[in-house]
């Protein structure tokens, strides 16, 4: 009896084994996502593993999706169980881009003859990331760590009041550069972006009994320009947030880890209030601020036909480039030419400021006394809540000196003239009229020279062919220094590079993780920067991707060079790993001497 249930049970304990090894045996092509539920803009992870060697991989389209980083090739073989466990993945980094419930349809490899399919992900994109209820979740650290805040120098406004708003990163540890997934939508607005220049640097803040630095990033100047609530959305960042670790280099040096947090930011709402309607004076053209006016002639005794100039200058902080500088109403006699208009305007946080001017010039055509009515300029004080107009001298130009205008012309408009002036305007243009000739004359040709026979006409006409001939051997010495120069920078470019590749081989053979990423990054940018013309402050991931598609550079050694650098990045913050140095390094050396071959 006792040997039977033995018997039994090492019978089912050999069966499960066998069926295990064959379950173990099929292939397994499985598709999984490390989140299921996602915010409008988060990124998250889907991989593609199969456990056999395979070839052929087809990923889904992900249209509903927009591809960050991928594919991330990697393969691994792990014994177990006295068996080899063979694994290659593939993994992608993926953003929605709208909110809804969206299916990533199957991907497909091939094994032999055999065509294996994953079965669809659905995937849940809700308005904001979900939170997570660990409090040592590395994306509530980094949120309590660091976030992004809106601050606006007034709540409330009236209709073209400018006003800042200022765009902050808060932090307590250290961050990278911020990438902007959404700005806030400016509609019915004036709206220009201030230079920061000195206001980069970091100022301390306590928040909460914490000290907090606190940099601006971005300040924009807005004048609204109709009535009612202002609330444009919210500012969406990408925030790189170093995260101390608990690990520690040979030195003592703590590692850090980097969460790619989403920070979002809302925009104050601002209140714009309609201006008053009573006591609005005629001539008020939407001027909000204060404001001085100024009107001056640069002379005011001319000769006819000669210039004098008319500027009409607003100065003051507001609305300066709205503006509506007002028209003079000038004599008809004197002849004004179109304006010549002059700003001088700064925008900075505390507004706008400066001046605009019109500069009339004025040419007399007839003597007399001319007289330029005042010039009147209202505008709205926010401060003191009403309008304010300001009304210049009356003007006047005293032309000496010239011919005196026909009466019934009009030319006499805004002048006094006595009776004997009138007559003497008679007699004058009765001396402009000449005696009409009834017979012709005696019409004989000049005597000249034939052109052809000119000597300076041929100089003339070989001129042409001459600059064109010492243009196109300049064009050519030029471009053979170029040639040189660019020929030169090239080759020692290509060293480096290379240099840098040398180095990370020392480091792959010295087991040096950081190092050997470090350096192949290092080549790998060098070579990018002498290929394409990549100067520094272009040298994002972002760009490269635009110049090799520009370039017709293969989509999937696309998607191979981003994966690489990511990995790079990843590693020199100690979130990489040392499985796949040698596959990386190989893939570095075939794209870098790909780029260098093609200098």
């Amino acid at each position: 009896m006792v040997t039977q249930l033995f018997a039994r049970k090492n019978l089912g304990w050999l069966y499960g084994l066998l069926v295990s090894f064959q379950l173990a045996a099929q292939p397994q092509f499985i598709a999984k996502a490390d989140r299921y539920t996602v915010g409008k803009h988060e990124d998250f992870t889907v991989t593609f593993t199969i456990n056999e060697q395979a070839s052929g991989f087809e990923a889904p389209a992900f249209k509903d999706f927009t591809v960050l980083q991928g594919p991330s090739r990697s393969q691994s073989t792990v014994m177990r169980n006295f068996q080899t466990e063979f694994n290659l993945t593939f993994t992608y980094v993926l953003r929605p881009k709208r909110v809804g419930t969206y299916n990533i349809e199957a991907a497909k490899i091939k094994i032999g003859r055999e065509i294996l399919e994953t079965k669809p992900l659905e995937i849940k994109v809700v308005e904001s990331s979900p939170k997570s209820e660990n409090p040592n979740d590395p994306s509530n650290i980094a949120k309590s760590a660091a976030y992004s805040r809106i601050r606006v120098s007034k709540r409330n406004v009236y209709v073209g009041e400018p006003f800042t708003a200022t765009y902050q990163v808060v932090t307590r540890v250290n961050v990278g550069n911020p990438t902007v997934i959404e700005n806030p939508q400016y509609t019915g607005v004036y709206k220009s972006e201030l230079d920061l220049g000195n206001n980069i640097q970091p100022t301390s803040e306590m928040i909460d009994g914490t000290p907090f630095n606190v940099f601006s990033i971005r300040q924009d100047l807005i004048i609204p320009q109709k009535a009612g609530t202002f609330a444009p959305g919210a500012m969406v960042l990408e925030l790189p947030t170093q995260l101390p670790t608990n690990q520690y280099d040979f030195f003592g040096r703590q590692y850090v880890q980097t969460v790619k947090q989403i920070s979002e930011a809302r925009f104050p709402t601002v209140v714009v209030k309609p201006l008053p309607t009573a006591n609005q004076p005629e001539n008020f053209s939407g001027a909000v601020g204060q404001f001085k006016l100024d009107v001056n002639l640069s002379r005011k005794s001319v000769k006819a036909n000669e210039s004098v100039s008319l500027t009409i200058q607003i100065n003051g902080l507001g609305n300066v480039k709205l503006v509506e500088v007002p028209t003079p109403e000038l004599p008809s006699a004197l002849e004004a030419f179109d304006p010549k208009i002059t700003e001088k305007i700064k925008e900075s946080a505390r507004g706008m400021e400066g001046s605009k001017s019109y500069e009339y010039l004025i040419i007399p055509r007839y003597k007399g006394v001319y007289k330029i009515p005042p010039i009147k300029f209202s505008f709205f004080d926010p401060v003191a809540g009403r309008y304010q107009t300001l009304t210049s001298e009356e003007l006047q130009i005293e032309v000496t000196d010239g011919p005196v205008a026909a009466p019934g012309t009009g030319a006499n408009k805004g002048m006094g003239l006595s009776t004997s002036q009138e007559k003497e305007r008679v007699t004058l243009i009765g001396k402009d009229i000449l005696y009409i000739k009834t017979k012709p004359g005696t019409l004989k040709p000049p005597h000249h020279t034939p052109l052809l026979v000119k000597q300076r006409f041929k100089y003339l006409l070989a001129a042409p062919f001459v600059v064109m001939l010492c243009g196109l051997i300049a064009f050519f010495v030029i471009r053979l220094r170029n040639k040189n120069t660019s020929a030169l920078q090239n080759r020692a470019g290509a060293k480096a590079a290379r240099e840098k590749l040398k180095g990370a081989q020392k480091a792959l053979a010295a087991g040096q993780m950081q190092t050997f990423y470090q350096n192949l990054s290092q080549a790998l940018w060098l070579a990018f920067e002498m290929r394409y013309n990549l100067p520094k402050s272009q040298q994002t991931q972002t760009d490269l991707l635009e110049q090799m598609q520009l370039n017709q550079f293969n989509e999937s050694d696309q998607k191979q060079v981003l994966g690489l650098l990511n990995r790079c990045e990843q590693a020199q913050y100690g979130l990489g790993t040392a499985n796949n140095m040698s596959q990386d390094y190989e893939e570095a050396a075939v794209y870098l001497t790909k780029f260098l071959n093609e200098l």
